[in-house]
């Protein structure tokens, strides 16, 4: 009875409102990062300031703390249609013990240049990224190795249908170019869903529910 009572629900929620309404984007400089491609709330490599909390299988707690955002540089209005934007993103991400030591176990460097395209209720995100990967000095001398450092240059791309306010659904593909030490398998592909419960503007809570699957060729 549940489910149906969700199913029937979130039918009700798409329907309720127009899918997308058709903005007036104007060609500017540094317009807002957000606007043309929304951030991907479950995708574990999506710029934003953070804190998190776990017990992965087997192990001690860990505490995650991320920080991060876009900048957007230039956006050209494509008149009715839609807009494309050019922004620049960077992020620290790092990973502590959850124990009274609070030993550093791995630091990330991350930064991008994505291309944003907007139409009507379609979005579309092609962008070059690095990531650099540190092990942290704590590890390394509880584990008694040598320091060993992982990166990698990537192309992205990630199309996003906004099926209605309260649905979201995308799909993307990733390809190494040049990775450190070398790989096998550098492709990969990647989906996902987000389902909102709140939709009324305004209002100072958006629950919503998400999923990011990635399969890696590596």
């Amino acid at each position: 009875m549940t489910r149906k009572l969700f199913i029937i629900g979130l039918f009700v929620s798409c329907f309720a409102w127009p899918a997308v309404s058709l903005a007036q984007y104007q060609t500017q400089s540094f317009p807002p990062a957000h606007e043309l491609f929304a951030p991907l709330q479950a995708d574990p490599t999506e710029l934003n300031f953070m804190f998190q909390f776990g017990f992965p299988v087997s192990q001690n707690g860990i505490a995650r703390v991320d920080a991060g955002d876009y900048l957007g540089i230039y956006r050209w209005a494509l008149g009715d249609v839609g807009a494309l934007q050019l922004n620049v993103g960077g992020a620290v991400n790092s990973r502590f013990a959850a124990t009274p030591s609070h030993d550093l176990q791995v630091i990330d460097y991350y930064g991008n240049v994505p291309l944003d395209l907007r139409i009507g209720p379609f979005s579309a995100r092609s962008m070059f990224y690095h990531d650099s990967s540190h092990l942290g000095d704590d590890y390394l001398r509880e584990k008694g190795i040598e320091d060993a450092n992982n990166s990698w240059n990537a192309l992205r791309e990630i199309l996003s249908l906004q099926v209605c306010k309260a649905l979201r659904l995308y799909g993307g593909y990733t390809r190494a170019v040049a990775t450190k030490p070398e790989w096998s398998g550098r492709q990969a592909v990647q989906g996902g869903a987000e389902i909102y419960f709140n939709t009324s503007e305004p209002s100072f809570w958006h629950p919503y529910w998400a999923n990011d699957l990635q399969a890696w060729q590596r």
